[in-house]
C-alpha cells in the first residue's frame, strides 16, 4: 500500500486531473484511428470519381456503339442506302475516339484496351465480310453472320 500513500496527498483538481488525461489519451487515439480511416476512404473516393466513374460512362457509350454499328449493317444489307454505310463508318470512328479517351484514364490496370480494340476489330471484320457478300441473299450466310455477330458481341459487351 506504499505505492497508493502519494495519490492519497493529491487534491480533488488533480485526482480528477489524472482520471481525465487517460480519457484524452484513449480519445486522441480513437481519433487518430479515424482519421486514418477517413484518408483511406477520400483515396477510395477519389479513385471512383477520377477511374470508375469515366469508364463506366465510356463503357456505355461503347455499348451503345456497338449495337448501333450491328443496325447500321443490317439495315444497309437490306435497304442498300450509302447514308447507312455512312452512319456505320462514324460508329466505328466513334468507338476508337472511346478507345482513345479509355487509354487516358489514370491508373487502368484492371482492363486491356488492347484487347478491347482487338474484339472490335474482328467485330467488325465480321462486317466487312457481310458488306463484301451484300448481293448473295443465301440463309447459311444469313446464318453463320448472325451467329458471328452475336459470338462477337457477347466477347465484346
Amino acid at each position: 500500500m506504499n505505492f497508493a500513500r502519494p495519490f492519497f496527498r493529491f487534491t480533488i483538481a488533480t485526482k480528477m486531473l489524472i482520471g481525465y488525461l487517460g480519457l484524452s489519451v484513449i480519445i486522441i487515439i480513437i481519433t487518430s484511428l479515424a482519421s486514418s480511416s477517413i484518408k483511406h476512404l477520400i483515396e477510395i473516393n477519389n479513385n471512383v470519381i477520377t477511374v470508375d466513374a469515366p469508364v463506366v460512362e465510356i463503357a456505355s457509350k461503347m455499348d451503345d456503339i456497338i449495337f448501333a454499328e450491328e443496325l447500321y449493317v443490317r439495315s444497309y444489307l437490306q435497304q442498300r442506302s450509302p447514308e447507312l454505310l455512312d452512319h456505320y463508318h462514324k460508329e466505328v470512328e466513334a468507338f476508337g475516339d472511346c478507345i482513345r479517351q479509355l487509354r487516358s484514364v489514370p491508373d487502368r490496370e484492371f482492363f486491356s484496351v488492347d484487347r478491347l480494340e482487338l474484339l472490335h476489330q474482328e467485330y467488325n471484320a465480321v462486317f466487312q465480310k457481310a458488306l463484301e457478300y451484300k448481293g448473295n441473299t443465301n440463309p447459311v450466310l444469313s446464318r453463320d453472320f448472325d451467329m458471328s455477330i452475336r459470338a462477337r458481341r457477347n466477347e465484346l459487351t
